[in-house]
């Protein structure tokens, strides 16, 4: 039998890390459920774009939310793994690369248009929260 994704021992409003059992409104809980939607909508702009736009970068950004991920679900036991500071220069990098390929911003962008156009931006938004 596969694997579940369910573990059928009921919803007691806890759930396990790897620093011990936590309550579901645990902050860092909610801060999982942020990085795992941010990590669903950048999924669906890498798809949307299929081939019409290279997404290495972005799928790199993807990667490196779930090693982020595996460190805040470790916290604070220090067990998680660890961004380097070449990880951090490596996605500025790309995004200084992709910002030189951009005409200069003058007026704030409506999110609207084509519907990857339109996902990108709820991916910004995501992010920014």
């Amino acid at each position: 039998m596969a694997h579940r994704v369910y573990t059928r021992s009921g919803d007691s409003g806890v759930t396990l890390t790897g620093f011990g059992l936590v309550s579901k409104n645990h902050g860092v809980i909610a801060l999982l459920g942020e990085m795992d939607l941010l990590s669903s909508s950048l999924g669906l702009v890498i798809q949307r774009a299929e081939g019409t736009l290279d997404c290495q970068e972005i799928l790199r950004a993807q990667q490196l939310l779930h090693f982020i991920s595996g460190v805040m679900a470790e916290w604070p036991s220090g067990k998680g793994l660890l961004l380097t500071e070449n990880d951090v220069l490596s996605l500025e990098s790309a995004m200084d690369l992709m910002s030189m390929q951009l005409p200069p911003l003058g007026k704030f962008i409506l999110p609207n248009g084509k519907a990857g156009v339109s996902e990108a931006h709820v991916a910004r938004c995501i992010c920014r929260q």
